[in-house]
């Protein structure tokens, strides 16, 4: 019995851990001020399958226009995407984000904001 249940403890922690990438976390940040600044904090799991971090973006005073920031990973699970300091000052504050995880032309993973 006891052998059993630990069979099927090692068989469900094998099925429900992914080695798929995926992002786990996008964490936003922002100053305000003269020096006012916004940034997007990117962590994804599976690093060494993940070439490319894509970030696209729409800003609150341009929300007809997308702009994008690329990243090479470097086999690295997290960077920071900050806003340059002019499209801030055109655009206004991020309103809405997607954040894509690219190995070549395949995309891989991806998570959005839920005004995307």
């Amino acid at each position: 019995m006891i052998l059993r249940l630990a069979l099927l403890i090692a068989l469900l922690g094998t099925a429900c851990a992914s080695s798929s990438p995926r992002v786990v976390e996008v964490s936003r940040r922002s100053t305000t001020g003269r020096r006012a600044t916004e940034a997007l904090l990117v962590h994804w799991s599976a690093p060494a399958a993940v070439e490319r971090v894509v970030l696209e973006y729409r800003q609150v005073n341009r929300p007809d226009h997308i702009s994008t920031l690329e990243f090479a990973t470097n086999r690295r699970a997290w960077t920071t995407f900050s806003l340059p300091a002019a499209d801030l000052r055109a655009g206004g504050a991020i309103s809405a984000w997607r954040v894509t995880l690219r190995a070549g032309d395949q995309l891989l993973a991806e998570k959005q904001s839920a005004l995307w």
